[in-house]
């Protein structure tokens, strides 16, 4: 049996269970926060602050950010809900790199598992350049685990956002 067959199926259960974990975490800060942009845009005429609404993550926070340090209204949760977008950025980079990298190995004695992804630079957009990252089981379980606990402070305070803004 080739490695590449071999490593999928010793570590194929294992792993989808964990990368799972990571994305349905994510799935419901990324949600959040279009919740919190629903909430905020029109009523609270953030739309003067941008005049489309931000569809990608990066995008997303940006526009958050501002609205939580411009918008008066927002006074009250700007301090946790920059807290839970900085939170998220630092998920997003694991997030990132875990789906949209490759696995490449695994290794047997140490549990690790290689992945790899091809990036452009910022500073070099003619040439791309391999980046790889190792993680175990237990550490993706970890980022899961900060995902689903991010998760519910985003969605605790989306209810709270609506009551305040909208109800």
């Amino acid at each position: 049996m080739s490695d590449n067959k071999l490593l999928l199926s010793e570590a194929y259960a294992p792993l989808s269970g964990a990368l799972g974990h990571v994305v349905l975490g994510w799935s419901f800060i990324e949600t959040s926060f279009s919740h919190w942009i629903a909430t905020i845009y029109k009523p609270l005429r953030a739309d003067k602050i941008e005049r489309e609404i931000p569809i990608q993550f990066k995008r997303k926070t940006k526009f958050l950010k501002r609205c939580f340090n411009q918008v008066t209204p927002l006074n009250a949760f700007r301090d946790e809900a920059l807290d839970l977008i900085n939170v998220a950025h630092q998920l997003n980079d694991h997030r990132n790199f875990l789906l949209h990298g490759v696995l490449s190995t695994y290794d047997r004695q140490d549990h690790e598992f290689k992945f790899v992804r091809l990036n452009v630079p910022k500073h070099d957009r003619q040439m791309h350049y391999a980046e790889t990252r190792t993680y175990t089981i237990e550490k993706i379980l970890e980022i899961g685990g900060e995902c689903h606990e991010t998760s519910t402070k985003c969605i605790d305070l989306s209810e709270r956002l609506i009551n305040e803004i909208i109800l």
